[in-house]
């Protein structure tokens, strides 16, 4: 997956995976190593789903890829998690987006980015110049790495995304899903060969 590795627990085989929350959503992953995963196995245990809030918003964003992706392959999923149901699993309303962004745009957040940029400089030999010293506002948290999270209008459409989220996890759970899920396991099962056949090739190279 775009140069990168991912070892999950399971039966390779017969199609089914299992693999830990923080393993899927705690680490740099996307949609495109979720896109790998959903064409190979037909079923994703997925082990530990917290509770997200806003704090958590990398987390959360990378979890709703990861439904996204599932989805479109109509992939099942089943969720161990303390959530009642999936609307559970997201701790987002309209004053929890308020105040991370708010928190956000503080000052102190901003010092403290200002902070970690100038050393992160320093540590390759770029100066630590006056472009943060610019008149107040010259930089909206929008363009200033770490912070993309501090728009209103991102944590407004991270809100959205979560809903989207909720509605395909429960559609997930129907008896036409899962139809779909097994009229699909042929390909998958061939894409398990093609990826197969692949690592033995450069095994041998």
């Amino acid at each position: 997956m775009m140069g990168r590795t991912l070892d999950v627990r399971g039966h390779a085989k017969s199609g089914v995976c299992r693999a830990s929350f923080s393993q899927l959503c705690d680490t740099e992953k996307g949609a495109a190593d979720y896109k790998a995963m959903a064409e190979c196995f037909h079923t994703l245990v997925l082990d530990d789903v917290p509770a997200l809030n806003m704090a958590q918003h990398d987390q959360a964003r990378r979890f709703i890829l990861l439904v996204d992706e599932l989805y479109e392959h109509r992939t099942r999923l089943v969720l161990s998690t303390e959530a009642a149901e999936p609307r559970a699993i997201f701790l987002f309303d309209d004053d929890s987006v308020r105040a991370a962004s708010e928190g956000a745009n503080s000052p102190a957040a901003l010092e403290e980015e200002k902070q970690r940029v100038n050393k992160e400089n320093a540590a390759v030999g770029v100066p630590t110049t006056s472009s943060w010293d610019a008149a107040v506002g010259a930089y909206g948290p929008s363009q200033m790495a770490g912070l993309d999270v501090g728009n209103l209008v991102a944590l407004k459409d991270l809100k959205v995304a979560f809903k989207r989220a909720v509605s395909r996890l429960r559609e997930m759970q129907s008896e036409r899903y899962l139809e779909e899920n097994i009229r699909w396991r042929p390909k998958r099962r061939e894409r398990r060969q093609q990826v197969a056949q692949t690592i033995n090739q450069q095994n041998y190279m």
